[in-house]
């Protein structure tokens, strides 16, 4: 009956329904093995899908059988593995925005178009953080009686719910390096290899044709797409240009360099790039192509572009100034009049390109004063003028065709009007105008300029204020992931503006609400508690300690609560600079400068404190009564503040110095471990550990910047956990490329105080930021993802069962150092090769300076060997290992520009060799 059902579904729409299908398929299909019915599934689905072509749609080809094993390699819910079982601050592993999803609320939108061709108006919101589209009845939304309107989305594109925001359905990156499938319901409006959440997304100038349908570009899945009326029909995609059909999205179709039917977006020169589309008045499809450096013009009906403006040819991808070439282009419009407008992004200008057309022709530079334009928009109620978004700016022009400046909106270079603002502005039938803001006064929400109305104050706002950082402030979901503490029965989150926790640890599930909130001022889960907060621990004596950052009169602190908490419970003891020093003396800093590690004593009657601006670690004693600083690292007197003393970052560092100091932790053993570095990056990129002798208690007189017991070097790292035998996880920073693997997945230590200063292994959920840990009584360990505001926990990640850490640099480990160091023999017979992937650089992508190639390998017995060609002369190679990394040089003159093609191959115990190869173009500087 399933299966006379699912055919009949299709029948419905073939094309546009495949994947409710396929998802359907993909999950019975262990069901129907053992029946036997499979086959008869998989016969009857090529039937409906056609001869020729069925089962690539159906995804059984076309997708390497590595990647498939890949996706079938996650693992939740079982104890002693390195995968997460429990996540909080978010439904589940895909998703990763701030707070919570709702219809009502945005996460960096950027881009607003207007269905003018119905009455009423129709709007669409381009909710780029969030990977989809708003879609709202326009009269509907500003009737409201609220001010401000917070209008709830009537439809949404890209996602299965108004409560859901993942990348084609898998933001979290679960199977890394493999992207998840991408289909006709899905948008990736941000990347899931995203590292700063906040700063990520894209900006889309939309456009509706005369028809009321709508196209959008699909930022990072290299496809522009079309829905024909989607309030009157559905949500899915009808057509889609830049791919050969909706289950693609390869930049530029896998291909070295692009060509008349491929498309490539890419980062370009900003943060919340943009790029757009257009349909003149003959249905010709215009598209803005900023990762070749391209407009393309496609006919009506056709796939294949049949001019380009920008590029000599369709081949070519290079960028330039001159008026024929273009750079990091974000916008195209097509005027009633046949002159196409172009916003050119990085060149700092607008070109005009007059009929009659021909690829490669130079435009005219239009108007001028522009920073960063991000889009071009033409206004009914305004003919023969052009709305410029001028980006950088901040503002919103209005000129006329000879180049003259008629009106502007916002304020020039004032962010808090309207911040971050980008892509298409909406512009309904009688002239208001409607903006997407990113940041500012007004951030992730949506303004209206009434016609004729305030430039600087908007008559209306469409969502108004749902909490910090986007979307919704709920007990759900987190702002970040600054701390986690695990205490007398609760976790208790550092969140954004508030302490968040979750009563008997036990009972967590994926998503589950929290039970309480509590900070300063702070009783609802709505209310903000200014300048929390940046991370936190507790001590074994019911006290939790946090760290804040200047909020309006209070200064950079550390407030102390009694544990454990109460919902509203407010600080019983706040700790700030002025700190008098043992011996006499005070300790001074500037009030804005934070506190970004805290590290107490079991007891209370010390915590240390981790000045990063001052380069310094301070030990306060009897803090909670009579608080006296008895310790400073890093620094060798009271008025010392400069990073290594004086001396350079890293080179200058010595065993005694610190530089922009971060997180801090105390092991099992007593013993202090100071990441030397901070966010965002900045200082000596290096671990330290200070043995608990060189801290004694009972000093009588300052203890100044004693020498580090041992050092992990060129590694930044955030706060290390450490369990009940003192294995140690610590995560890193991914802007550090040396880290382990980048440092998106937390390295594990088994005996941190043993020779080897490497990883014993990696964990294996894809993190930003791993910058919190901690380890409950049981060994169970929480870390918190900072930008990806959610709390991963591992149930008894290493199985550990004696409570009693040992120094012991022999101690057994739990975890074997690497299951490469002692290749297992190869099955008899071996002949399949090693499945190998790059990670970085990107096919097809554009390089310059010096570039970070990494690539990781996988075999069914053990690889014995990884290498990195360039241009098939080997430069790295590595045995025992299934990644390899290479830092390659692109600067010198002798590396030529144009194609180079990077190669890596991955040998396994049997001789068989795997290879991954891709072509990058290194670009000219300048």
């Amino acid at each position: 009956m399933a299966i006379v059902e699912s055919v009949a579904m299709f029948t419905l729409n073939l094309e546009k329904r495949k994947e409710k299908f396929i998802s359907g398929f993909r999950a019975s299909r262990k069901k129907y093995i053992s029946t036997g019915l499979v086959s008869i599934f998989v016969f009857l689905t090529i039937v409906y899908l056609g001869p020729f072509g069925g089962l690539e749609r159906l995804g059984l080809i076309g997708e390497k059988k590595q990647d498939l094993e890949s996706k079938a390699a996650v693992i939740r819910g079982n104890d002693g593995d390195l995968w997460a079982d429990i996540i909080i601050g978010k439904p589940d592993f895909s998703e990763i925005v701030p707070n919570t999803v709702v219809a009502n609320q945005a996460y960096l939108p950027h881009g607003v178009v207007v269905d003018r061709t119905s009455t009423p108006n129709k709007m669409y919101v381009y909710d780029a953080g969030n990977n989809r589209i708003l879609g709202f009845g326009l009269s509907e939304c500003l009737s409201a009686a609220t001010d401000p309107l917070k209008c709830s989305a009537n439809i949404v594109i890209g996602q299965p719910s108004m409560s859901t925001s993942a990348c084609n359905g898998d933001s979290g990156f679960q199977n890394y390096p493999t992207r998840a499938s991408v289909s006709a319901s899905s948008l990736c409006g941000e990347s899931e290899s995203q590292l700063s959440i906040s700063e990520g997304g894209s900006g889309a100038s939309m456009a509706v044709d005369s028809q009321g349908n709508l196209y959008v570009f699909d930022a990072w899945n290299h496809r522009v797409l079309k829905y024909n009326k989607p309030f009157e029909t559905d949500r899915v995609a009808d057509d889609v240009w830049g791919q050969n059909d909706f289950s693609a999205n390869s930049c530029n179709k896998g291909q070295s360099s692009p060509d008349a039917a491929s498309l490539c977006y890419t980062w370009g020169d900003s943060n919340n790039w943009t790029a757009g589309v257009d349909v003149d008045l003959a249905g010709n499809l215009w598209v803005v192509d900023n990762g070749n450096n391209r407009v393309l013009r496609f006919p009506a009906g056709s796939k294949t572009a049949d001019l380009v403006l920008g590029q000599k040819g369709f081949a070519s991808r290079t960028f330039g100034s001159g008026l024929n070439e273009l750079r990091d282009p974000s916008a195209v419009r097509v005027a009633s009049s046949g002159s196409v407008y172009v916003a050119d992004h990085f060149n700092q200008r607008v070109l005009v390109f007059k009929p009659s057309f021909s690829s490669g022709m130079n435009g005219r530079v239009f108007g001028s004063g522009f920073s960063g334009p991000s889009g071009v928009d033409l206004d009914p109620t305004e003919p023969g003028r052009v709305w410029i978004t001028n980006q950088g700016h901040m503002t919103i022009e209005l000129w006329d065709e000879g180049g003259r400046k008629i009106r502007v909106i916002g304020a020039r270079d004032n962010g808090n009007v309207l911040g971050d603002a980008s892509g298409s502005i909406g512009i309904d039938s009688v002239g208001n105008i409607f903006i997407a803001i990113g940041t500012g006064n007004y951030d992730n929400d949506v303004l209206m300029f009434a016609k004729g109305g305030s430039a600087t104050s908007p008559a209306k706002r469409i969502f108004g204020w749902g909490g910090s950082n986007g979307n919704l402030k709920t007990n759900q979901g987190l702002g970040w992931g600054a701390g986690v503490a695990v205490v007398d029965n609760q976790v208790i989150v550092a969140d954004f503006e508030r302490l968040m926790f979750w009563n008997d640890p036990t009972s967590l599930t994926n998503g589950k609400p929290a039970d309480g909130v509590a900070g300063k001022g702070v009783s609802t889960f709505t209310d903000r508690a200014y300048g929390c907060c940046l991370t936190l621990k507790a001590d074994k004596n019911h006290h939790l300690w946090v760290s804040l950052s200047l909020a309006g009169d209070l200064p950079s602190r550390i407030e102390v609560y009694q544990l454990p908490l109460i919902n509203g419970a407010q600080p019983i003891k706040t700790l700030t600079f002025n700190f008098p020093v043992l011996g006499g003396g005070t300790i001074s800093a500037p009030s804005y400068q934070s506190f970004w590690g805290i590290a107490p004593s079991d007891t209370g009657d010390f915590v240390w404190l981790g000045h990063a601006d001052t380069s310094r670690i301070i030990r306060v004693r009897d803090p909670l009564t009579n608080p006296v600083v008895d310790a400073i690292l890093g620094q060798t007197d009271l008025n010392g503040t400069s990073c290594n003393r004086g001396a350079a970052p890293i080179t200058g560092a010595t065993a005694s110095s610190l530089c922009w100091p971060g997180s801090l932790s105390l092991d099992k053993l007593g013993n202090l471990y100071v990441s030397d570095s901070s966010l965002e990056i900045r200082g000596n990129y290096r671990l330290l550990e200070f043995n608990k002798d060189l801290l004694p208690t009972d000093n009588t007189l300052v203890i100044y910047a004693p020498a580090a017991s041992r050092i992990f070097p060129d590694i930044a790292t955030w706060e290390p956990a450490f369990d009940s035998q003192n294995h140690m996880v610590v995560g890193y920073n991914p802007y550090h490329d040396t880290n382990p693997q980048h440092g998106w997945f937390p390295g594990v230590y088994n005996n941190p105080l043993a020779s080897s200063t490497s990883p014993d292994a990696l964990f294996k959920d894809y993190y930003s930021m791993a910058f919190a840990a901690t380890f409950d009584a049981n060994d169970n360990l929480y870390v918190g993802d900072l930008d990806r505001a959610r709390i991963l926990i591992y149930k008894n990640p290493f199985n550990a069962g004696v409570p009693s850490p040992s120094p012991s640099v022999s101690a057994t480990p739990l975890i074997s150092p690497s299951p490469q160091t002692s290749p297992s023999p190869s099955p008899p017979g071996d002949i399949q090769a090693p499945a190998v992937s790059i990670a970085n650089p990107t096919d097809g992508s554009d390089v310059s300076k010096t570039v970070k190639i990494s690539a990781v390998a996988s075999d069914n017995s053990v690889v014995v060997r990884m290498e990195i060609y360039i241009d098939d002369a080997k430069v790295a190679s590595v045995d025992n290992a299934t990644s390899v990394y290479y830092d390659w040089n692109t600067k010198p003159k002798k590396v030529l520009g144009g194609i180079h093609k990077i190669s890596v191959k991955a040998l396994d115990a049997a001789g068989n060799t795997g290879t991954a190869t891709i072509t990058v173009n290194k670009q000219k500087v300048g």
